[in-house]
């Protein structure tokens, strides 16, 4: 149930700190909810990196609102499959996220 709630925490706005909490709490006695609050956490902080990348292009080119909104779309997507693989137990690997928390 953790690592569910470590997952849905980006889609209701706690994206950095419900994950992170979640792993700090879960460190030691439940290590399946450690490793879905680590992607979840490492997940959204590469989206907050593409939204400020985003936000740059914004007031350069115009080509920033489509980032923004594509990146909004993938966020939603991958953390919606990624809360279904946690309710089934089964671990999910974010796609071109990078890994700065371990």
């Amino acid at each position: 149930m953790r690592a569910v709630i470590a997952q849905v925490s980006g889609l209701v706005g706690l994206a950095l700190i419900g994950p992170l909490v979640i792993m700090l709490v879960c460190a030691d006695q439940r290590p399946f909810a450690k490793t879905h609050a680590t992607e979840a956490l490492n997940f959204h902080i590469t989206v907050l990196f593409g939204v400020l990348i985003s936000l740059v292009l914004v007031f350069v080119f115009f080509l920033g609102v489509f980032t923004m909104i594509e990146i909004g779309i993938a966020a939603l997507v991958y953390s919606i499959l990624a809360a279904v693989a946690a309710s089934k137990s089964e671990t999910f690997r974010y796609p071109l996220t990078l890994r700065l928390v371990t």
